[in-house]
């Protein structure tokens, strides 16, 4: 997850179930950078794949994170993106990545972590990183004439990438926010018109529930001339 231009795919990607290793198997068939997937503690501290709670925390059936990541480190530099779903998962998953060896490029960590976390743990920063949401920030990220200031202190703290949806008004701050060093990675995209647009802004990253489309899309895109990425 190095260049730009990384292709996620999203948990229940090209027609699969939600949270299955079979979602995981289909992103590295067609070519996805990263895969991702939903994040969550059961009632024995295991690390499992659900994107919902069930308050009995027994989730039965569930695959377990440890078989994702094994799945990753069996598939050449394949990254896995988790969308922390419960904040006290954050440690579990950050020892979990580092007795299998993942590497912090390889280990993304998305959703309910935020900069308050990373200020109280600042040596998180160096076992993943941690894309943070927008919708994460203390400041509202909407208001433009703040987000320079929220960008200087996202990158204080290690960060940098932001993760929002590609909608306005986050499309709009897409060039405010690269101008001040950071990268954007942005979801779900699907189709085709806005899976091209997302590439000629320059992002680091789309999330896509259609992974072989996105793919192949790259391609023409990256074969296209003055393409970035």
């Amino acid at each position: 997850m190095k260049n730009l231009l990384n292709i996620t795919a999203h948990s229940g990607c090209d027609g699969t179930e939600r949270d299955s290793l079979e979602s995981v198997r289909r992103g590295i068939r067609f070519g996805a950078d990263a895969v991702e997937v939903d994040v969550r503690l059961d009632k024995g501290g295991l690390l499992i794949l659900s994107h919902d709670k069930e308050e009995s925390r027994d989730y039965p059936g569930h695959a377990r994170l440890a078989d994702v990541f094994s799945l990753a480190l069996e598939n050449g530099s394949l990254a896995v993106n988790c969308d922390v779903k419960e904040r006290e998962a954050v440690p579990a998953i950050l020892r979990l990545g580092a007795e299998m060896g993942m590497e912090k490029e390889r280990l993304i960590l998305t959703g309910s972590s935020s900069p308050a976390m990373l200020r109280e743990n600042p040596g998180m920063v160096k076992a993943a990183s941690f894309w943070l949401n927008v919708e994460e920030l203390e400041e509202d990220y909407y208001r433009a004439g703040r987000i320079e200031p929220l960008i200087a202190a996202c990158l204080g703290l290690g960060v940098r990438v932001l993760n929002m949806p590609f909608a306005d008004p986050c499309i709009r701050l897409i060039p405010r926010i690269q101008a001040a060093g950071m990268g954007v990675s942005v979801w779900t995209l699907n189709e085709e018109t806005p899976l091209r647009r997302a590439f000629g802004l320059g992002v680091v990253n789309v999330t896509t529930c259609e992974s072989r489309r996105a793919v192949e899309l790259r391609l023409q895109h990256r074969a296209s001339p003055n393409a970035a990425g």
